[in-house]
């Protein structure tokens, strides 16, 4: 990929406006020193644990107003249950922060505390104390490990390069390897920059990229093909220098990549601060309306409210599950779906927008066509299973000798089907279904006025479907 233009000097404003202060990270580094006290003098383990600080702040790779504190609590003790978690760990740190910070339980692979102090945020992570790879239990035990490598491998310069990279890939929205994300962790984009060493390198190599792509930052046994066959079905592939058998891009989709690659092409094309301090768009409710009809669409949005205790990564999956099984419903009832896309608070709200033709608009007839080589007996029975279906056109052979047959389509209302549909057919734990509606009206007035700015953003890039970046021309 050639970069027209010089970029460095927007670059380098752009690295200095994305680096947080001394100030910011002095700030940081202070809680974590008056919450590792307070860890030291509330717990107290007969087994033996330390208190390590992880993440972006301990690796120098933090962006301005937006330092994770990960403070990890790492104990050498076999059995780390959630119970035995809850009662030695968690209630006695809960209890003890209670006076001087809002204290928040969350769970991911095991329980931790997301506590709020001073106008900053912290995680507080139980983990297992591994003293080699090898001894690990869950993810959360890795952590530590990758911290001292990136320390062991990145310069302040190549930090500010992980920073670039970071704030382009969170304009793109596909930086994070959640569950609403499905792109690219902290860790990887370290990684990135480790093997490529500034954020252009890798710009200009994305086009070379291709799904199921294998990246090596340090050499390993494995060969490409076994690293395939390893990870198969991954769309981005990068063997995990601190532990080979995994995939440290495991969480990439293919969206997120296909993104990233157009996001790459389009800066390249025309480089500018968008990319990195993007505008959001908010287009009126009427003006999305109008583009609907303009091009005989129709936004049906399905409406949930979330169930008490669910995790972000729990309802974000089971809002995926549910829109692709939506989704094949639609299809499998003969009605096209032009895309799908999910939005939720995780709080109160979450809704599903199925893109679809305007149904006003849609043929009431549809073709269906056999095979191309359908002779003898397969063919009559192709024949006698429409002739006896009172309702069908046809069926004939074409001039390419193909039987076709017109049939009635079995639903021309997506929203009438999707309604109809089993209280069971959802299956989801953390969702109840409100509402269906095609009024997009109707949607933003279900949420409170603190999130509606971000639905109509949400809203609009549903409905206008090309990101503001993408200048490909």
């Amino acid at each position: 990929m050639k970069i027209d233009g010089d970029v460095s000097e927007l670059l380098t404003k752009i690295k200095k406006d994305i680096r947080p202060s001394s100030e910011e990270v002095a700030n940081a580094l202070a809680l974590y020193e008056e919450l590792k006290r307070e860890i030291e003098r509330t717990i107290h383990l007969k087994e033996p644990y330390v208190v390590e600080l992880e993440g972006s702040l301990a690796k120098g790779t933090a962006l301005k107003g937006d330092i994770d504190i990960d403070i990890f609590i790492l104990i050498r003790r076999e059995d780390l249950s959630r119970e035995w978690l809850e009662e030695h760990v968690l209630d006695p740190l809960s209890e003890g922060l209670a006076s001087k910070c809002s204290v928040n339980r969350r769970y991911a692979s095991h329980p931790y505390l997301r506590v709020s102090c001073s106008g900053l945020e912290a995680d507080l992570v139980p983990a297992f104390w591994a003293r080699s790879i090898d001894e690990i239990r869950t993810p959360v035990d890795r952590t530590p490990f990758h911290t001292r490598y990136v320390r062991s491998r990145l310069s302040d310069t190549m930090k500010d390069e992980v920073r670039l990279l970071k704030k382009f890939l969170k304009s793109l929205d596909v930086y994070g390897a959640e569950i609403r994300v499905q792109g690219f962790s902290g860790y990887l984009t370290e990684l990135l920059i480790i093997k490529y060493k500034t954020f252009l390198n890798l710009l200009k190599e994305l086009p070379s990229w291709r799904e199921g792509q294998v990246i090596l930052v340090d050499s390993i046994d494995e060969d490409e093909l076994t690293l395939k066959s390893i990870f198969r079905g991954a769309a981005l592939i990068l063997p995990d220098p601190v532990d080979p058998r995994r995939n440290a891009a495991a969480a990439v989709s293919r969206k997120s990549l296909a993104t990233l690659i157009l996001g790459a092409a389009a800066f390249a094309q025309r480089p500018s601060r968008e990319f990195f301090f993007p505008e959001k768009r908010y287009l009126t409710l009427k003006e999305l309306n109008n583009i609907l009809r303009s091009t005989e669409r129709e936004a049906l949005t399905m409406i949930f409210a979330l169930k008490e205790g669910g995790s972000p990564d729990v309802i974000w999956g089971e809002l995926r599950r549910l829109a692709s099984k939506v989704k094949n419903y639609l299809i499998k009832m003969e009605y096209p779906v032009l895309d799908v896309r999910i939005w939720s608070d995780e709080k109160r709200i979450a809704m599903i927008l199925i893109d679809v033709p305007d149904p006003g608009k849609m043929l009431t007839y549809i073709m269906r066509e056999g095979p191309r080589k359908l002779y003898g007996v397969n063919l009559i029975r192709y024949a006698e299973k429409y002739v006896k279906m009172r309702e069908a056109v046809g069926p004939w052979v074409s001039e390419e000798g193909i039987p076709k047959v017109l049939i009635p389509r079995k639903g021309r209302e997506p929203a009438t089907l999707l309604r109809g549909l089993p209280p069971d057919f959802l299956g989801a734990k953390s969702l109840n279904l409100v509402k269906i509606t095609t009024d997009l009206k109707e949607a933003v007035d279900f949420v409170e006025q603190h999130y509606r700015g971000e639905l109509l953003h949400w809203l609009t890039e549903a409905v206008v479907k090309r990101p503001s970046w993408l200048g490909i021309g």
